[in-house]
């Protein structure tokens, strides 16, 4: 009789360090590939992140310059029409108004030259594009253009002016400008316009508002029309600077627009 005994394989320690050996390195090879592999899911997520950024700062800038543009141009060529229209009506009966007007002219488009090149060469350069050499500070060479394109203008300035930043000091020359440009687009000569200025220990409250007549404008309606860039121009500005701003009819009934504005501020001066 035939017994057959069956051999079982002996595990042995070295049998059990060798498995646990290969057991080890195929955990670290998956440890190494999921690294990897996040890895390079967080270097596309970073990637994505920086594209984004830059298409943002880049339609930062695009409208920044929009903005600038549209209204350094958009004023000077209101009072350019303005003029030009003056001058056309006194060429025969007044000569002198017309030289007078003729000279406006060439101020006006030599200083809107001027504005676009000192802009142009910022936008050039690293920095902060608001740093630009316009400022409240203007505001006198603001009211004698608007004045020579026949907008009756008066300055109410109550409160005590505070030094503020470049970008504040902008953003209220720009809503003022952009008031005073519609003021002499949608009024025309003889209209009256009042410049508010309110400065208090923590806002300004500023802004601009019209008297129209029928004799400055047959076809005047009291009606503020701020298309396209300058309305949005301005409530933009303001946004970035957590102001506010409203533009509508005269609430007391008369023909006219109003343009109200509140801007909050720290003073450079203050205490932070």
């Amino acid at each position: 009789m035939l017994v057959w005994f069956e051999r079982r394989p002996r595990v042995t320690d070295a049998g059990i360090a060798l498995a646990a050996a290969l057991a080890l390195f195929w955990a670290l090879g998956v440890l190494v590939r999921n690294r990897r592999s996040s890895a390079a899911a967080r270097a596309d997520r970073d990637r994505d992140r920086i594209l984004a950024e830059a298409r943002l700062t880049q339609e930062r800038e695009r409208a920044l310059l929009s903005r600038e543009m549209h209204d350094i141009i958009g004023h000077a060529l209101a009072v350019v029409i303005a003029q030009s229209d003056g001058a056309r009506y006194a060429k025969a009966t007044n000569p002198q108004a017309e030289t007078a007007a003729l000279e406006t002219i060439n101020r006006t488009a030599r200083s809107a030259l001027d504005d676009v090149h000192e802009l142009l060469s910022v936008l050039r350069e690293p920095g902060d594009a608001t740093t630009a050499g316009i400022s409240t500070g203007d505001l006198d060479l603001l009211v004698n253009s608007v004045r020579q394109a026949g907008l009756e203008v008066t300055v109410h300035e109550t409160g005590i002016r505070m030094p503020l930043t470049a970008a504040h000091d902008l953003t209220i020359f720009r809503v003022l400008q952009e008031s005073l440009t519609n003021a002499i687009k949608h009024g025309g000569r003889g209209t009256a316009a009042t410049v508010r200025l309110d400065w208090g220990p923590n806002d300004v409250c500023f802004g601009v508002t019209t008297v129209e007549t029928s004799a400055a404008n047959p076809q005047a309606t009291g009606r503020i029309s701020l298309p396209g860039q300058g309305l949005i121009g301005m409530r933009e500005r303001m946004r970035l600077l957590d102001g506010t701003v409203e533009a509508g009819r005269r609430t007391d009934g008369a023909p006219g627009f109003r343009v109200d504005a509140r801007l909050p501020y720290r003073s450079l001066g203050a205490p932070r």
